[in-house]
């Protein structure tokens, strides 16, 4: 497994590489010039970033409603219900990642919804007798908040109890850890709704460029966590049993799909949001390998299962998906930012984009 990844990855980075010589500084010839920057954040921030956070606010009501209905009648159907809206907070949650710049930063909201919370903290606070309301769960700090501690709730250690009279304060637990998660999104969205929209298409600190600048750096930071904080220890590793936490499945087994979603993010990004035709624009030769490069990519994330662990049956899928998207990277992280005049910089590693 890993000889194959050691062969793959240079030779689809080379690729990349070898393109990145062969084309002029100057746009080509049959470049098409009719897409602007403005035209990217415009399409980026209305048809990708603020519908993206509205997705994570309507996911995390769903998850509420089902876990009202969980807490009200426990039975093995609603708690598979209220998994299921779970994968979807999940999901959406990671299809804002590209398109975390602005208020996810200023707010943190990586750190407030996404932090790896410890599953020892929450079994206590489980097993103890001290309120778990909104406000004493907020107060309690993010070893108990966000997703992650959704899922530890909904598919760790005693979470069947949730189908049945005996998880009532598991289930009061999630409730409050879900309007938590709720609120802290619904901020960030209003923040679009009240301004941040017209900042990022006018400019940071007016200048349109620099607000291209911040969008492309963020599709690089998450195929870099894709790719290095991601697939590249799958590839590196023999089984699931050698992989830290932070790479391995939590106790949903999903964190593949997790992944795959970030990577999805990105493709909003190019597509939706118009950066490929952007890219088109500037250099017809550049646009077209982009585009090759991300379908490949594509094609190989959507190959993989949801589960890490179900991943080490098919070590040859995981190398590939790993090895392009590496390439993706290389080719927005070289070429493309040289295109676009891009300042590249470096990601924050505390969670908190």
């Amino acid at each position: 497994m890993t000889g194959l990844r050691r062969a793959l990855v240079p030779l689809l980075a080379l690729a990349v590489l070898a393109g990145a010589c062969t084309d002029d500084d100057e746009p080509a010839d049959d470049a098409d010039t009719s897409v602007e920057v403005e035209d990217v954040l415009v399409a980026s921030a209305d048809d990708v970033i603020v519908p993206s956070y509205e997705a994570l606010v309507t996911s995390f009501d769903e998850l509420s409603s089902a876990l009202d209905e969980l807490c009200a009648a426990p039975s093995p159907e609603a708690l598979e219900t209220a998994r299921d809206a779970w994968r979807e907070v999940a999901i959406a949650w990671r299809h804002t990642r590209a398109g975390g710049v602005g208020p996810a930063m200023t707010r943190r909201l990586a750190a407030t919804i996404a932090f790896a919370a410890r599953p020892a903290a929450v079994e206590e606070l489980l097993a103890g007798s001290d309120p778990v309301t909104e406000a004493a769960v907020d107060a309690d700090g993010a070893g108990v908040k966000g997703i992650v501690a959704l899922e530890i709730g909904l598919f760790g250690d005693g979470s069947d109890e949730l189908a049945a009279a005996a998880g009532a304060r598991r289930c009061e637990y999630l409730t409050s850890v879900t309007a938590l998660g709720r609120a802290a999104s619904a901020d960030v969205l209003a923040d679009w709704a009240d301004g941040y929209r017209d900042e990022l298409i006018e400019g940071m600190d007016g200048d349109p460029q620099a607000s291209l600048d911040a969008l492309v750096n963020e599709v690089i930071f998450r195929l870099t966590e894709t790719d290095d904080q991601g697939l590249r220890a799958l590839t590196e590793a023999a089984t699931a049993e050698e992989l830290q936490p932070a790479r391995a499945d939590g106790p949903a087994a999903f964190h593949l799909a997790e992944l795959r979603a970030t990577y999805e993010s990105v493709t909003a990004i190019l597509d939706e949001g118009e950066l490929q035709s952007l890219v088109e624009a500037t250099n017809a030769d550049t646009g077209e390998r982009l585009a090759e490069a991300a379908d490949t990519a594509a094609e190989a994330m959507a190959a993989l299962p949801d589960s890490v662990t179900a991943s080490f049956d098919d070590p040859d899928t995981v190398a590939e998906a790993q090895a392009a998207v590496m390439a993706l990277k290389v080719l927005l992280s070289t070429e493309v930012a040289s295109e676009l005049g891009i300042t590249l910089g470096f990601s924050d590693s505390d969670g908190d984009s």
